[in-house]
């Protein structure tokens, strides 16, 4: 048995193909090409040979299971999140999404429960400045004498130390030795320049504020430090 198609891409008659002229002339008491085609379309046994014919299955109507008592939670779930004001907060498409797939794995984001995926850690320009500041409220504390410029330096790897110890302990590894080592560099080579500024105005840190007060009451913004932070600390002309 050989499949040949009737139509063509865009439903039109297709002609029977030139070799069943050579076909039918092999084939007893066939004396036309029609007489070798059998539509399936019609039915009949060449279609019933090709096509295991099964009984449509029954599809039942699965019964509603009603949810044991302990997970009635007496509140509406939809209404858990709320805005500033008070308001509900409307369901998002992802949101409606993933109540359908896992109620559970809904419910939890609703109650902001979600498990915070695990980051290595990272020295980033907001951890630099964390630290920065740091050290240069223990290196110049308002009211007391300015440091000379080398004292300061000196000081920035103990102060160092101690910050990160309070506030990043994971990197005093030995690992971050060498981004270690360059932020000490940066930050002692800022408490230099900025002990020498203190020095050269004649100045002493008041309040926490990156200005200089001048004697004429104008206000001169000055940032000492090449890490890239907002310096907090100030100085007022004596």
């Amino acid at each position: 048995m050989l499949l040949c198609s009737e139509r063509d891409g865009v439903g039109k008659p297709l002609a029977p193909a030139a070799g069943l002229a050579l076909v039918a002339r092999l084939v007893a008491g066939v004396g036309k090409v029609e007489e070798l085609i059998a539509p399936l379309a019609d039915g009949g046994a060449a279609w019933d040979a090709l096509v295991d014919w099964r009984l449509r299955p029954e599809f039942k109507s699965a019964k509603r299971v009603q949810p044991p008592v302990h997970y009635e939670f007496g509140r509406d779930l939809l209404r858990i999140r709320r805005d500033g004001e008070g308001q509900v907060r409307p369901q998002s498409p992802s949101r409606l999404e993933t109540l359908l797939v896992s109620p559970l794995a809904w419910l939890l984001e609703e109650l902001s429960t979600k498990p915070v995926d695990w980051q290595p850690e990272a020295l980033d320009v907001m951890g630099r400045g964390t630290l920065a500041h740091g050290v240069f409220e223990d290196l110049f504390p308002a009211g007391y004498p300015v440091p000379t410029a080398e004292a300061a330096a000196a000081r920035v790897p103990m102060l160092l130390a101690l910050r990160i110890a309070g506030e990043m302990p994971w990197l005093a590894a030995p690992e971050w030795e060498v981004e270690r080592g360059a932020l000490q560099a940066d930050i002692a080579t800022a408490a230099r320049h900025w002990a020498r500024v203190l020095a050269d105005l004649g100045a002493q840190v008041t309040f926490e504020c990156a200005t200089i007060r001048r004697a004429s009451g104008s206000v001169s913004e000055i940032c000492p430090s090449p890490l890239s932070c907002n310096c907090s600390s100030s100085a007022a002309l004596a």
